[in-house]
């Protein structure tokens, strides 16, 4: 059955998160490249050609039906539809979105319809083409072109090589320049690109003929760029001929690179030797002269297997940086090995296909690890290979089970809970025990500790409940460290409080970071931190805390608490009384029992300062009232303490109260 419009709207109606991805898609399609690559092709061939060029996120159907009722804008004038597609996008109402869009793209089928109804021709080739289309038996992909695209398509397929068919209704054939996603040199990213879906290549650019061309074609394969980059600067030359050498060289450059990529070098690795020299064939063909275009192809080909040779240890390095199982999992999924003919050829890569092979004979015998390494490994090689997987692999048929239990969890409380359910095996139990231990608030152990702790267990197992942990740890202080920045009580109670969170042991050897810095590296600064005036703080804040990595709020607190630390030391009534309310606090605490030393000796340490009310007119310092204290404490039959009423009188009642609480507390002990 055909996909037709309504089809369409009703896959976009049934899932809405569909709509953002196919505007998208859509404003893909009508970008200036496009419009270049939709010249002298048909809507078949574009819709085609359009699924292996661009990164889709809909479906291979959709992306197909898109690209083929498109095709006039892309062709025509694209502004009105970008316009259009500009307004959806901020529209709200996805099915208003879903019903214009399909309006559209029924009139462009509409035009389709009547531009392409053209009568067939007669004969051998007009009466059969249809049928054999419309075939669905799978046959080879070079008879497909022949078959699907005419007498004139089997020319072309002998006069060169293509890389794929511009018109197969069939699975995509993936080729070495095609990627997941586009490359960061953008003329790279053009000629992948316009290597990719140039079906009927351009002539090659015709010799001219210049100084040092026998040079040139005795050249070693590796020297080759160098003669033509020394013949372009010699003085000699004509305009023509500078313009071919130039032209040679860039061309030679830009292809060079666009093979020693990472991502195509991995698709030559997993598509063989066959599909590598089909596009080597293609690159080379740069001029008409053939000596010339072999040696550019010696070229390539000699610089590019450098770039293999090399990728072991490339993936040797990528190995040892994988942090858990899903990650190795990831890794090795990009080595599809369709074709194993490079590998076979290139010792260094044997690494990969003899990694792959170790791990699918594992999954079938776990407990037999170190047999399998010393197998497909060698019993001297590989070391470091062989130290990551046993760190990533389970070979204790009890760690088995636990790991595959908590292998899905994505949080520490899952992997609690689900130990829990099993919590009568003794290692189960242990490790709960030590999972709730350093969970505590007033645990003391450091991370490093924990993690040393865990040594009981298989190391694949100890990572995966480690790495569950640190994330629930990072979690917890960006979780408090927000609280306390957001906060409403005063400046300097949070900054004592954030200080104490970031010097906590268990975020200690975690190998964490909080504002891009360790934690205790945060604290250490903050302790730091000192200015004798408000615009030194605030040079030294922004110096200690450079904006990027430190939000505003962090450099807010620290230099409120910072000023407020600065006039606290001031010696004044204000903070006396608050040095007074601290007294007051500890005797409620229990941590301080007798009050009569830390009184007198405040009261002495503010003794300069004048005590009196703002109604009296005499001078009490803080030696004259430390004074009437002493006296008072040396009477064995003292009550309660007489005050002089001169005093500042919020500085009076609370010493009084103070002093007189002390007094009767002790009475009521006789």
């Amino acid at each position: 059955m055909p996909y037709t419009v309504k089809d369409f709207e009703q896959d976009l109606l049934s899932k809405p998160s569909r709509v953002k991805p196919v505007l998208l898609f859509c404003k893909q399609l009508m970008g200036k490249n496009m419009q270049k690559f939709a010249a002298g092709k048909s809507a078949t061939e574009f819709a085609n050609v359009v699924i292996l060029v661009l990164d889709t996120n809909v479906p291979q159907q959709t992306a197909k039906f898109l690209a083929y009722n498109l095709y006039p804008h892309v062709k025509g004038n694209s502004q009105p539809i970008l316009k259009s597609i500009g307004k959806w996008e901020k529209e709200k109402n996805t099915r208003k979105v879903v019903k214009s869009l399909c309006s559209v793209l029924q009139k462009s089928r509409l035009s389709l319809t009547q531009k392409n109804s053209v009568p067939k021709k007669k004969g051998f080739w007009g009466n059969r083409i249809a049928t054999i289309s419309a075939s669905k038996k799978v046959i080879g992909n070079r008879v497909k072109t022949i078959m699907q695209s005419g007498p004139r398509a089997m020319k072309n397929l002998f006069r060169e090589e293509t890389f794929t068919s511009a018109s197969a209704p069939i699975k995509k054939n993936k080729t070495i320049l095609g990627t997941n996603s586009p490359l960061k040199d953008k003329e790279l990213e053009d000629l992948r690109v316009e290597t990719l879906v140039s079906f009927n290549k351009q002539k090659p650019h015709a010799w001219v003929a210049i100084p040092n061309e026998r040079e040139l074609l005795r050249a070693r394969p590796v020297d080759v760029f160098k003669i033509l980059r020394s013949i372009s600067l010699m003085i000699n030359l004509t305009r023509e001929q500078k313009k071919f050498v130039n032209f040679l060289k860039n061309t030679l450059m830009i292809r060079s690179k666009l093979l020693w990529e990472d991502e195509i070098i991995i698709n030559i690795i997993n598509q063989g030797m066959r599909s590598y020299n089909h596009t080597l064939d293609r690159l080379s063909k740069i001029c008409t002269k053939r000596n010339v275009n072999r040696k550019i192809r010696d070229y390539l080909h000699c610089c590019t297997e450098i770039r293999l040779k090399k990728h072991g240890n490339l993936f040797r390095k990528q190995f040892d940086r994988v942090a858990n199982i899903q990650s190795l999992d990831k890794l090795l999924d990009s080595y599809t090995l369709q074709s194993s003919t490079v590998v076979r050829k290139y010792k260094d890569l044997a690494i990969i296909s003899n990694v792959k092979n170790l791990l699918r004979a594992y999954n079938r015998n776990p407990q037999k690890l170190d047999v399998l390494m010393n197998k497909h490994l060698g019993k001297h090689g590989e070391t470091n290979i062989k130290s990551k997987l046993r760190t990533l692999l389970v070979t204790s048929g009890s760690d088995m089970e636990i790991f595959r239990k908590i292998q899905r969890e994505k949080n520490i409380q899952g992997c609690i809970n689900v130990l829990r359910r099993s919590s009568g095996d003794a290692t189960v139990s242990k490790l709960l025990g030590l999972i709730d231990s350093f969970m505590r608030p007033e645990n003391r152990t450091t991370f490093g500790g924990f993690k040393a702790s865990l040594n009981f267990v298989c190391p694949a197992l100890a990572s995966r409940v480690e790495a569950l942990m640190k994330s629930h740890v990072v979690l917890e202080l960006n979780r408090e460290t927000k609280t306390l920045l957001n906060s409403k009580e005063a400046a300097i109670t949070r900054l004592n409080s954030l200080t104490k969170l970031l010097m906590m042991p268990k975020y200690q050897q975690a190998n964490i970071s909080i504002f891009e810095t360790s934690p205790r590296s945060v604290a250490d600064k903050i302790k730091v931190i000192k200015g004798s005036n408000s615009q030194q703080l605030k040079r030294n804040i922004e110096h200690s805390f450079p904006s990027p990595e430190f939000p505003k709020s962090l450099r807010n607190l620290v230099t409120q608490a910072k000023q407020d630390q600065s006039s606290r030391g001031e010696k004044n009534v204000d903070n006396f009384y608050r040095a007074l309310q601290d007294i007051e606090n500890r005797v409620k605490r229990r941590e301080l029992t007798l009050i009569k030393n830390e009184v007198i000796n405040l009261f002495k340490s503010y003794g300069n300062i004048n005590f009196s009310g703002t109604k009296s007119q005499q001078f009490l310092n803080g030696y004259a009232i430390a004074r009437v204290i002493e006296d008072y404490y040396r009477n064995p039959k003292r009550d309660k303490i007489d005050l002089s009423v001169d005093i500042n009188p919020r500085v009076r009642s609370k010493v009084k109260a103070m002093i007189d609480s002390e007094r009767q507390r002790q009475l009521q002990k006789l």
